[in-house]
């Protein structure tokens, strides 16, 4: 019959130093792992939160380039018209001039005016553009003002 040899003591000091080496090395990745899981799933601390602000402020400038085009017709002006007082937001009201929380420009509420729902506070906003960028993070807007 083929018996294997029982292992002799100098071949398991050679093997002893590896098997060590590749369980540190598999303890080592398993710890990195955990700590990269539980930073994805950590909320963002207030550090981040003012990140957050200066990312609304960065896509501002984008914002009103995009807006550009609208400005002059439908009620969307770059400056609030003559004699126009502009009303403060959140909740104006229907007809009232307000400034838009991301491009910043001023715009006549209209009945079908894109609104984004924040706490129970409506903030309106000039276009589609504004729309999707407020809906995505409207704290940061808010915050921003």
């Amino acid at each position: 019959m083929n018996e294997t040899p029982a292992p002799t003591p100098a071949r398991s000091k050679q093997l002893l130093p590896l098997a060590l080496g590749l369980v540190t090395a598999l303890l080592l990745l398993a710890i990195v792992y955990i700590v990269l899981m539980i930073r994805a799933q950590a909320p963002p601390s207030a550090d981040n939160s003012a990140a957050a602000a200066d990312s609304a402020q960065s896509k501002a400038p984008a914002m009103i380039e995009q807006s550009a085009a609208d400005v002059g017709q439908d009620g969307v002006f770059d400056q609030p018209p003559a004699g126009g007082e502009v009303k403060a937001q959140p909740n104006a009201e229907v007809g009232s001039l307000v400034r838009c929380p991301v491009s910043e420009l001023y715009f006549y509420v209209k009945e079908d005016q894109d609104v984004v729902v924040v706490d129970g506070d409506l903030w309106y906003v000039c276009c589609a553009v504004c729309f999707e960028s407020m809906k995505d993070d409207p704290k940061s807007y808010i915050e921003a003002l």
